[in-house]
């Protein structure tokens, strides 16, 4: 009897998808190198954005985007710890000065949020205050309506976009070369 494979893993495998296992070592590295990079940007501007509504007296929108925030790099250590890959110990032999920077900037941000939401908790309002006029936020609302349904339909055509690039690529990659004859 073949030993039951734990789901997480049979997961993992499908979105890591067999495409990227058919890569070279150079364009995995690559490939790897652009979704940490993206992971980083996402972060940074997640805790930017609960830098702001921290600032202007909201708590559990902070919160969320700081869990939120945190996710992508709880995975990255929990699938490295798995495969048997201390990430601590990578990073503790980077000891670049970029390496340093980030980790205080991001431990500014997290303290500024920290602070805004304390003032908030103590004072029960924000550090910041924001307040439109009946007109601008009736204007606004629609525009947000409109900015959220237009949200949606973006990230759908940017979905089906990277999809047929992928299956152009599929499809180029599989027809012989005809220079060859």
């Amino acid at each position: 009897m073949a030993p039951r494979r734990h789901v997480r893993a049979s997961v993992e495998e499908r979105m890591l998808g067999a495409e990227v296992d058919l890569a070279d070592e150079r364009e995995r590295a690559t490939f790897t190198e652009g979704g940490t990079y993206g992971m980083f940007i996402g972060m940074y501007l997640t805790y930017l954005i609960a830098l702001v509504f921290a600032l202007f007296g909201h708590l559990l929108v902070p919160f969320v985007l700081l869990a939120l925030g945190v996710m992508p790099a709880m995975v990255t250590l929990t699938y490295a710890e798995k495969r048997g890959v201390d990430a601590f110990a990578i990073l503790a032999r980077g000891g670049s000065r970029a390496s340093t920077l980030s980790g205080v900037a991001t431990l500014t941000i997290l303290l500024l949020i920290s602070g805004a939401m304390m003032v908030t908790t103590f004072t029960g309002s924000g550090l910041l205050e924001f307040e439109l006029s009946q007109t601008w936020s009736d204007r606004l609302s629609s525009a947000g309506s409109g900015a959220a349904i237009g949200t949606g339909i973006g990230a759908a055509m940017g979905y089906l976009a990277a999809l047929w690039v992928v299956m152009r690529r599929r499809k180029q990659q599989n027809e012989p070369d005809h220079d060859e004859e």
